[in-house]
């Protein structure tokens, strides 16, 4: 489907549901748009691939509440309801209303939170079956986490000016206070671990990344700057900690010391 001008206005039963802003760039089917959660119909829950708990979904929500809307939830209508959408006057006419192809759990929350607008990427035509083939794409390979990585990325968050204290990543990423603690030290095992789905959160704890196996390791390996090695030797240095070494530091005490030294 081509939409002729844009933006335009999104009806669904003749009712002004949201708006339609812009085709997706280098995309004849693909547009972004806004759109009343509640004339969605969620992914029911034995076709969804990506199965969430009861605790997950919550901090699923509370991530999303502190963060907003940056991942929009994808929604279509499927192949054997094409002729329900129709252009009138410019504006879009949805006479059905159309499936959630990824997002439910974003749209769940939504529900529960009253929002009247809902960001959304619209597959305005879909082939046959092709929204089952949708939701067992997005779901199907979501990568792995680099421990690695996210032990730098961590780090780097907790040691810059205006840095979120540890309460906040952990409403930030949905995972719990333990597992961004346990981030913070070098684990025995650098097995990369798998993701969470629909949930923008970080891995399970392994029993071996518990603080009393924790390896000690210098700023060296903690940081990537020789200025960020400083700031963080200062503030040890003000709680009255020697200059640090492999024998007495261990990674998450250093960063923790920092948060409460206060070091700007």
């Amino acid at each position: 489907m081509i939409i002729p001008s844009l933006p335009t206005d999104l009806y669904y039963d003749n009712k002004l549901v949201g708006r339609v802003y812009a085709r997706q760039a280098a995309s004849s089917r693909l547009y972004i748009i806004d759109i009343d959660p509640r004339v969605l119909t969620p992914c029911p829950t034995p076709n969804n691939p990506n199965v969430m708990n009861e605790d997950s979904f919550q901090r699923l929500g509370q991530s999303i509440d502190k963060l907003e809307f940056g991942q929009s939830i994808a929604v279509g209508i499927p192949w054997s309801q094409k002729e329900q959408v129709t252009i009138r006057n410019g504006a879009v006419h949805l006479l059905v209303k159309p499936d959630v192809l990824d997002g439910t759990h974003r749209l769940e929350h939504a529900l529960l939170q009253n929002l009247e607008r809902l960001p959304a990427i619209w597959y305005s035509t879909l082939r046959r079956g092709e929204d089952k083939l949708i939701r067992a794409a997005f779901n199907a390979d979501r990568g792995h986490i680099d421990r690695t990585i996210l032990h730098q990325q961590m780090a780097s968050i907790l040691v810059e000016q205006g840095a979120f204290p540890i309460e906040d990543m952990v409403l930030l990423t949905g995972a719990d206070r333990m597992t961004i603690e346990n981030l913070l030290v070098e684990s025995d095992s650098p097995t990369p671990l798998p993701g969470a789905g629909d949930l923008p959160g970080l891995p399970p704890m392994l029993p071996d990344a518990r603080p009393e196996n924790a390896k000690r390791v210098s700023l060296e390996v903690i940081f990537e700057d020789a200025a960020t090695k400083k700031r963080v030797e200062r503030a040890l240095h003000k709680l009255g900690k020697p200059r640090t070494t492999d024998k007495d530091l261990m990674l998450g005490q250093g960063i923790l010391a920092l948060l409460d030294a206060g070091e700007d």
